[in-house]
This record gives C-alpha cells, sequence and structure tokens, in this order.
C-alpha cells in the first residue's frame, strides 16, 4: 500500500509530493571569508532559479577537540585548525539572510552547535539542515526539533534503525516536518557506491519528503535522482573547484548550477503524470499514424469482403485492424476501386 506524503512548508514553498523539487545550493563553508564573493554567488544562484541557498553555521570549539595528546605532550588538532578558519562569522548572518530574502531565495543553514541554533532562531529561519554526521546526536536533534521549523535531515553513514531513531527523536517534539536526503559520504563518491535506488526503499518506507544531497561533480547523479522520484536535491557550489579549501573539490560551478536547475526543471515537465491518457497533440496525429483498411483490388458491389481484397495502410479510417473479425464476410454495398478507404458505410 503507497504511503500518504506529508507535506511541509519552507516559507511560500511547498515540499514533498506534487510539488517541484526543492533545490537547494549549498555554499556551505565555501565562502573562503570573502563577504562579497558570497554575496556573489548568492546573486548568481537566485538568478539560476535555485529554491535555498544554503550554510553551514559551527565554531570548531564545539565540533571537534582542539587538542591532541601524543607522545607525551598536546598538540593543536589539524581539524580543528582547518575548522576554526571555515567558520561563517556570526555576524554575517543577518546580512546574508536579508540578502537572500531580497533575492526571493530562501536562507538556510545546518546548526552544528546549540549556540547556532539559538542564532539562526534569533534571525527567524524557516528550516534546518541536519547533516548526516549528527544524525546521531539526539540532544541536538530534540533542540532543533523544539522549534517547530522543518528540517531536512541527510541519512548518509546510517543504518535503518539509526534513521528510524532519529525520526523518533524529531517526533517526541512534536515536529512532523521532516525531509530526508540519501547521501553518500565521500568526497565524490565513486558512481558504484552511489546506489540511487535507495530514494526509492525511502519513499515506500517513509511518509516525508526524500531527496539526495549529491557530491558528485557531475549533474547526471542529480538529474538521475529527479528521475527516480528525489522531491529534493542539495548541491554544493564553487566560483571554481581549484580554490582552495575542502569542499570546493566535489562542488559544481555556478555556470553549472544554472545548467543543473534548467535540466531538472525539464525532467520534472516530461515526467508528467502517472495517470496518462493521449494529449491534444497525439489525438490528432492518430488517424495519420495508425492504419486504416483499403481495398487492394477494385471490388464489385455485393463482392465478399475477404483478406485477399484488403490491405491495412495509413491514414487510418473507421475501421481498425482490431475489427478485422467483424469486417470479413461483409459485402460491398458499392463498387470500390482500390486504395479506396472502406467505412462501415460501404458494408453490408
Amino acid at each position: 500500500m503507497a504511503l500518504e506524503m506529508n507535506t511541509f512548508t519552507i516559507g511560500k514553498r511547498i515540499v514533498g509530493a506534487g510539488e517541484p523539487c526543492l533545490i537547494i545550493a549549498e555554499i556551505g563553508s565555501n565562502h573562503n571569508n570573502d563577504l562579497d564573493m558570497v554575496k556573489g554567488m548568492i546573486e548568481s544562484a537566485s538568478q539560476s532559479g535555485v529554491d535555498v541557498v544554503k550554510f553551514q553555521s559551527f565554531k570548531a570549539d564545539g565540533l571537534v577537540v582542539k587538542k591532541t595528546f601524543a607522545n607525551g605532550k598536546y598538540s593543536l588538532n589539524p581539524r580543528w585548525e582547518l575548522l576554526k578558519g571555515l567558520e561563517l562569522p556570526e555576524k554575517w548572518h543577518k546580512e546574508l539572510l536579508e540578502f537572500c530574502c531580497d533575492r526571493d531565495v530562501i536562507f538556510m543553514s545546518s546548526p552544528w552547535d546549540f549556540a547556532s541554533v539559538d542564532l539562526l532562531e534569533s534571525l527567524g529561519v524557516k528550516a534546518y539542515k541536519i547533516g548526516s554526521s549528527d544524525i546521531t546526536y539526539y540532544p541536538l536533534l530534540r533542540y532543533i526539533a523544539s522549534t517547530q521549523k522543518p528540517i531536512i535531515m541527510s541519512v548518509g553513514m546510517s543504518t535503518a534503525e539509526q534513521i528510524n531513531e532519529a525520526i523518533e527523536v524529531i517526533r517526541s517534539e512534536g515536529n512532523e516536518q521532516i525531509a530526508l536526503l540519501h547521501c553518500i559520504v565521500n568526497y565524490p563518491p565513486e558512481l558504484e557506491t552511489v546506489n540511487l535506488n535507495y530514494i526509492k526503499k525511502l519513499k515506500r518506507t517513509y511518509a516525508y519528503p526524500v531527496g539526495y544531497s549529491d557530491h558528485n561533480v557531475e549533474n547526471i547523479i542529480s538529474l538521475a535522482a529527479v528521475g527516480i522520484g528525489a522531491q529534493i536535491i542539495e548541491k554544493h557550489i564553487t566560483l571554481s573547484r581549484d580554490m582552495p579549501g575542502p569542499d570546493h573539490a566535489h562542488a559544481i560551478t555556478l555556470k553549472e548550477l544554472g545548467v543543473l536547475v534548467k535540466d531538472i526543471r525539464s525532467i520534472e515537465k516530461a515526467l508528467g503524470v502517472e495517470n496518462y491518457q493521449p494529449g491534444e497533440n497525439e489525438f490528432n496525429r492518430i488517424k495519420r499514424a495508425r492504419r486504416g483498411v483499403y481495398a487492394s483490388v477494385d471490388i464489385d458491389k455485393g463482392e465478399e469482403i475477404t483478406q485477399d481484397c484488403i490491405e491495412w495502410l495509413r491514414p487510418g479510417g473507421t475501421i481498425e485492424p482490431k475489427d478485422i473479425a467483424s469486417l470479413i464476410g461483409l459485402h460491398a454495398k458499392k463498387r470500390m476501386k482500390r486504395y479506396h478507404n472502406i467505412s462501415w458505410d460501404d458494408l453490408v
């Protein structure tokens, strides 16, 4: 039995069954601490037609251990140093949110700690994204869920049991506004590891919108995901894959983003509906495309219609090939010359 799919609204945008795919352009940590560059990326992404521009809100101190102990001494954790340089400045958040709003694109961020949730709440964000890494961080899930805002949650690296438990944590706060993103946590993943068919399994299992968080540098995986039913696509974007930073190399350029949005919208038009019936344009072609019955020789008045005196050719007429059993054995009301398109009115 098919599940009745839930939908939810992010601002004015409805997400879920029967709605256009929600397209998320993930700037994330690809801001390189350049506010003007980020604004330019938002401008370009909005012109491409994306629905959401997403960032990541965190403090390195609240995400990874700052120092490690080895060989009898403490040393600075290289991962902490990396993330410290990728923090999205707190003072930028409001400015970027307003910049997005002015361009009719939704501002979203993945908060990685409680303080970041509080910051985003103070700005009135419309929804939250939870990365695959935090699907088992129940205190944070519960805190985000308590905002009663929609939650888009990546489920990379997760077992079915972990997905179920994370959903129950969110639901325990009375929040049913959930979407799940299939995700492979490799950057980029090899094609044989992508397993897009898992999207179908998620859609059969959960009554929530399902999508795909794509870390491949090509657009073909996202397009295939939409083709099999993904209702959300998240894709990292960059000015150049050659820029320094951990996420540029598996992102797509702004030009490629424009192509992706256009192609997704084209696929949606082509997918159409399940309860298909021939359209008006096809009906206008049916007579030319289908076969009708023609006299293969001159037929005299009163002559019996047999297989030997007819042939099935285009364009069609009032008698179709499926009517052959009713046709054979009738008689001609009048003389019919070869290539005459025989109708029921010609027979008795």
